[in-house]
């Protein structure tokens, strides 16, 4: 009885550091994409148009283009975020339940 015990306890211990080893590396990458997001804000406030500033068609249609393109990226890792957070909440509730 007492090797049954050990071994479910040792069996709890593994579950438990292996979920925190998961939580870790979600955390990790929940940070890349944080750090992702800021680069695109940014590079999506440079790329704005001047008042004033003369352009041509292409260049129109080039900046636009490339605007839509961050803000499609930003959208994906903001969706990305929440799913990150989600799964993390889950992690930390079976931990908690261990």
């Amino acid at each position: 009885m007492k090797k049954k015990y050990q071994l479910l306890s040792l069996l709890k211990k593994i579950k438990k550091n292996k979920l925190s080893s998961n939580l870790n590396t979600l955390n990790l990458e929940k940070r890349k994409l944080e750090r992702i997001s800021e680069d695109l804000k940014e590079m999506l406030e440079q790329s704005s148009f001047v008042e004033g500033e003369i352009l041509n068609s292409s260049q129109l249609r080039q900046t636009s283009s490339f605007r839509e393109n961050l803000q499609e990226k930003l959208q994906i890792s903001s969706n990305r975020e929440i799913h990150l957070e989600k799964e993390m909440n889950n992690y930390l509730g079976e931990i908690s339940k261990i």
